[in-house]
């Protein structure tokens, strides 16, 4: 499972005087900045059934209960995370991303320092949702918090070739 951070504009803070070159290296650069939470290690087997219920379950269990997963489907799901775990903290997730962005100065316009400081900003929000992440997580053996990594800008594991992104979004535009 992976929960990519995308960050596409950015609020933008620059003395006038650099507008020129600001523009230029926002155009230069043109990519996207990623980084993501995952469940890597013996919790990826079942580190997503507390978010999207048991496909194989049919009736109540010991400790079910019946609720709805991100697609909107009526599952069985823990007591532990009627809710789920991820997506319960969606309102904060985009508060992270939004001090992260407002604390990026772009003040340096030589090249590549844009992307360095989005970058930066990634690896903040993702740390400090990963963190909301693991501390909502279920309890089991405590494994499923351990497993839950931060994925930094650049890894192989952001292609869109190379996983199936669980991506979080409240859908409001600003």
């Amino acid at each position: 499972m992976i929960a990519p951070l995308s960050f596409l504009s950015p609020s933008i803070q620059f003395s006038e005087d650099k507008l020129d070159e600001l523009i230029l290296e926002m155009k230069e650069q043109n990519q996207l900045t990623e980084a993501g939470v995952k469940i890597e290690g013996p919790a990826a087997a079942y580190g997503l059934v507390w978010e999207w219920g048991n496909a194989r379950q049919t009736k109540k269990g010991p400790k079910t209960v019946r609720g709805t997963n991100p697609d909107g489907e009526r599952v069985w799901l823990s007591i532990q995370a009627p809710h789920g775990y991820i997506r319960v903290s969606l309102p904060l997730y985009n508060a992270i991303i939004k001090q992260e962005l407002a604390k990026v100065r772009f003040t340096n316009t030589a090249t590549g320092r844009v992307s360095q400081e989005l970058e930066k900003a990634a690896v903040r929000a993702v740390k400090r949702i990963a963190k909301i992440i693991q501390d909502h997580a279920p309890v089991d053996s405590g494994e499923l918090r351990d497993d839950i990594k931060i994925v930094m800008p650049g890894d192989p594991l952001l292609s869109r070739d190379s996983y199936n992104p669980l991506y979080l979004s409240n859908e409001e535009e600003d």
